[in-house]
């Protein structure tokens, strides 16, 4: 089944199923819904909590009105249906994106890097290679001031730092030192005051010569 694909690194853009890409999502306000429902993914969002997020805590006294007229014309960007079998699902619980119907960066990140103990070094690292290569730009690019998304951002910088000291780890465990070094240093830049990672980057160096 074609899916839409959300694009949450780098600026916030929708591929449909056709291929086309879509940037204009309605204006900021149903680009920031789409953005809140991809970050959790297959789990609904409720509308209080939507609307705390879209107006920092001091939604309009007609915002349940208001956040089901953006939720609608992000529906009609993205040309999807409405009610419980959307994309953007509607539930008793608030809006979710349903992920038999979309994909998202972000996510595609996490089950890439997902440690499992079965996996080998190599296979391991070569899943951590792809998945840093959607990396394409800051989470949330385009939301550089929201509260929320400075929270979301910050909370991606420590998974993305662990995820590039287990990949360092792995490259040392396959005589790749010069690889460790980069991960190392990309571990430290996402979170600098983790010592594992300056370990790390001191054991790479030192493979190094």
């Amino acid at each position: 089944m074609n899916k839409l694909t959300v694009r949450l690194c780098g600026s916030t853009t929708v591929t449909l199923p056709d291929g086309s890409l879509v940037s204009d999502l309605g204006g900021i306000k149903p680009r920031q819904i789409l953005e809140m429902l991809a970050v959790s993914l297959g789990s609904p969002v409720s509308k209080d909590r939507l609307a705390d997020q879209l107006w920092n805590g001091e939604p309009p006294r007609s915002y349940i009105a208001t956040l089901e007229s953006y939720v609608s014309l992000l529906r009609r960007q993205l040309g999807v249906g409405r009610g419980r079998s959307s994309a953007i699902a509607t539930t008793s619980a608030g809006y979710m994106l349903d992920p038999a119907l979309v994909d998202v960066d972000l996510d595609e990140f996490r089950r890439l890097v997902q440690p499992t103990a079965r996996t080998s070094a190599a296979t391991a690292l070569a899943r951590t290679e792809k998945a840093l290569a959607l990396m394409s730009g800051d989470l949330l690019a385009s939301e550089p001031y929201a509260d929320w998304a400075i929270t979301e951002r910050s909370l991606f910088d420590t998974e993305h730092a662990a995820a590039c000291r287990r990949a360092g780890e792995h490259a040392l465990e396959l005589a790749r030192p010069d690889q460790a070094v980069e991960l190392a240093r990309r571990a430290i830049a996402g979170d600098p005051v983790a010592e594992t990672s300056w370990q790390l980057l001191m054991r790479a160096l030192l493979a190094t010569g």
